[in-house]
């Protein structure tokens, strides 16, 4: 959701700073982050790719297929889930203010994996297990353009809300001695993030093409289930396991780089974005390509 929502605040130097229809037309944007967050190893990556129509001069709507992938991983466990989901989108742009939506939801797929391991810390054997599940999410972006010259402001605030469902599950393998095989519950997440902050850049036309490079600093506050607990069971045992869904508060960094032809109607963009948040950090690479015809 916010590849969607972030892709709506393109600005175009040409002709001065202004806000460009980035989403209009045929599209496809690379992601990929890294990190760490409770003490676990972070990582995600996957693609969207989109198509928008011009529903008059100020509008624009679009659909798009987004497929991800996530890892978190332990010493003792690595967990991957795939997701496959469809979005629509819309673009209101009333001069200096531009106004983004969207809208959708998708299927979850979840892989586990925990070793089992000897005393002196060797591999005895593996436990694996897997389940489904599906998400639901919106999000809406304001964001305002000030013109300084060549150079431009730009303030923005943005609400995401999203929410994940997984069906419980049982582990397979790890009962060759004994059954030490988990039976996990099923969990579900709900989470708002607010987001709010500044981005400064400023335009460079080199003749045939633009480049456009900016900054931004901002925080991001999270709300609704910030923790998240599932039952798990072993033989007759059972108990509780707390985990780390979204820390209460984080910094927002970014950075970016945007060269827009002016013969021919192409974009290519380049983003880092970095959230950090207590012992939870998490820097995210983006890629996007845009043609029009």
């Amino acid at each position: 959701m916010s590849t969607l929502l972030d892709g709506a605040g393109q600005v175009d130097g040409r002709d001065g700073p202004q806000f460009t229809d980035s989403r209009l037309g045929s599209w496809v944007k690379g992601f990929g982050a890294f990190g760490r967050s409770d003490g676990a190893s972070i990582e995600n990556y996957g693609g969207v790719a989109g198509y928008g129509l011009a529903v008059d001069p100020h509008w624009v709507v679009g659909a798009a297929f987004a497929g991800a992938g996530t890892g978190a991983s332990t010493f003792y466990q690595k967990v991957t889930t795939n997701s496959f989901g469809g979005f629509a989108y819309a673009i209101d742009t009333q001069g200096q203010l531009r106004i983004s939506a969207t809208l959708g939801a998708g299927y979850l797929h979840q892989n586990s994996n925990r070793g089992i391991y000897t005393p002196d810390n060797q591999l005895y054997e593996t436990a694996t297990g897997a389940t489904n599940g599906w998400y639901f999410g919106a999000g809406l972006q304001g964001q305002y353009l000030i013109p300084l010259g060549q150079n431009f402001l730009m303030p923005y605030g943005r609400i995401n809300y999203i929410h994940t469902q997984f069906n419980g599950f049982s582990e397979q393998g790890a009962g060759n001695i004994a059954n030490l095989n988990i039976t996990y519950g099923g969990i579900h997440t709900n989470v708002t993030a607010f987001s709010g902050g500044l981005r400064a850049g400023t335009d460079l036309n080199l003749g045939g093409m633009t480049l456009i490079p900016w900054v931004s600093l901002g925080g991001t506050a999270y709300a609704g289930t910030l923790h998240v607990a599932q039952a798990e069971t072993v033989g007759l045992l059972s108990t509780t396991e707390i985990g780390l869904v979204a820390p209460n508060g984080a910094l927002d960094t970014g950075l970016g780089l945007m060269l827009k032809g002016h013969a021919v109607p192409w974009t290519v963009k380049f983003n880092y974005n970095g959230q950090f948040a207590g012992d939870t950090h998490l820097n995210q690479f983006e890629l996007l390509a845009n043609y029009r015809w």
